[in-house]
């Protein structure tokens, strides 16, 4: 009976820690690789900034980055809150580089899309 019980714990273990792994495949599915590929494919991507964290945008806004053009020539149209005016015109971030700018402050993003002021968690990307 003992040996049945050593089996089946086993056994659930092991599904558990299946079940577990495909969570974070799905989760870090959209990991930095992705977030990037978004901001060089031209798709657009929210920052959403954090109460309490110091930089100098305000944590009840959002603002939504994309990307247009190639190369040196890149450059990223903003929008506050998801609407108009386009605050665009700084073309001074790199996405390729894990690196974009909203209203020249150059922001930097991890693979699980935490953004950083040097260094400092400030916020985190999510999809629109």
């Amino acid at each position: 009976m003992t040996a049945i019980l050593r089996i089946l714990g086993g056994t659930a273990i092991v599904v558990v820690s299946f079940l577990i792994t495909l969570f974070l495949l799905d989760y870090y599915g959209d990991g930095g690789g992705n977030w990037q590929k978004r901001l060089l494919e031209g798709n657009p991507v929210v920052v959403h900034f954090t109460c309490g964290t110091q930089n100098v945008f305000d944590c009840e806004d959002s603002y939504t980055v994309s990307y247009k053009g190639i190369g040196p020539g890149r450059c990223e149209h903003v929008f506050k809150n998801g609407e108009g005016p386009d605050i665009t015109g700084w073309c001074n971030a790199r996405p390729e580089e894990y690196k974009f700018s909203i209203k020249g402050a150059l922001l930097s993003y991890d693979q699980q899309g935490k953004v950083m002021i040097d260094g400092k968690v400030v916020g985190q990307l999510s999809k629109p």
